[in-house]
């Protein structure tokens, strides 16, 4: 008889509500230090806590749907001042990006669902580097927390060749929030891939994330895609409007579910689950990756 696996669950507090982000003219280096500082105690003590929370679903800070559909975990997010909000409501029906696919659906260039795409797929390799695949909901504020703190270098090791960089996108916050956002932002992503802006528009879309709940129009998240300098808009607008990457993005969550992923973000190199507290900093994140590659 087969087996159903447990639903996962939310990690973030999602009953309290979602953490705005900053409007484009605050101060990013004030911001940036902030949150570096809370990142680092916050995501650390988060992960224990989401540890265990894969095990007791019904533990403190859980969000089960009540009908168990696939759902996901994420570690606490910094707090921040309402008044900073410059998020749309989540009632804002205008133009609104929708989860379902409206046009012919494909795969992107050089991903996989059970693999995911492959960042700086053009570099070489050196001897020895290690798989790190990164399980992402683009919803996920705990994810935004996550890139802030070891992003950039999870981008230098990639660009050196010293790992191979696979991120494994998944959208189970759309049905679990009721915010139209995850998989508009991931088609809005493979769309930016197409035309060589992978990276860019990732990082863009959590540096600039809305806040988790709320649906987003293409018009807000062409914000992502100017920041990340796609060449071609209109190209990119009337790709990320078909939503050709929808079932994938579904398929990759499902995957994911089955390979016993209980939360996001998640990291595994070459194939084994990493704690986050043991790479939260650059340096331990350097340490775990020379000791993969020996």
């Amino acid at each position: 008889m087969a087996v159903t696996p447990p639903p996962p669950q939310d990690r973030s507090p999602a009953g309290r509500g979602a953490e705005p982000r900053p409007p484009a003219g605050a101060s990013r280096g004030a911001v940036a230090a902030i949150v570096a500082l809370v990142t680092v105690v916050a995501v650390a003590a988060g992960v224990i806590w989401s540890q265990r929370s894969g095990q007791d679903q019904a533990g403190p800070g859980a969000s089960v749907p009540a009908s168990g559909t696939a759902s996901r975990t994420e570690e606490p997010v910094p707090t921040a001042s309402a008044a900073e909000a410059t998020a749309p409501t989540a009632g804002n029906t205008t133009s609104t990006a929708s989860a379902s696919a409206t046009g012919p659906q494909s795969t992107p260039e050089g991903a996989g669902v059970d693999e995911g795409y492959r960042s700086f797929a053009g570099v070489d390799l050196r001897p020895g580097a290690p798989v790190v695949t990164v399980f992402e909901d683009f919803q996920c504020p705990a994810c935004a927390q996550l890139e802030g703190a070891i992003g950039a270098t999870l981008n230098e090791l990639a660009a050196d060749g010293k790992i191979q960089l696979n991120y494994r996108i998944m959208n189970f916050l759309d049905e679990m929030t009721g915010g139209t956002q995850s998989t508009p932002v991931a088609n809005g992503a493979f769309c930016a891939a197409d035309q060589g802006k992978w990276q860019e528009f990732h990082d863009a879309a959590f540096a600039e994330q809305y806040p988790e709940g709320t649906s987003v129009s293409v018009e807000q998240i062409a914000a992502f895609a100017r920041t990340a300098q796609v060449p071609d808009l209109d190209a990119w607008t009337a790709c990320t409007e078909s939503a050709p990457y929808s079932t994938f993005v579904a398929d990759s969550n499902a995957a994911a579910t089955t390979d016993g992923v209980t939360g996001t973000p998640t990291v595994w190199i070459d194939g084994k689950p990493v704690a986050l507290r043991d790479i939260i900093t650059p340096a331990g994140l350097r340490a775990a990756i020379v000791d993969a590659t020996e």
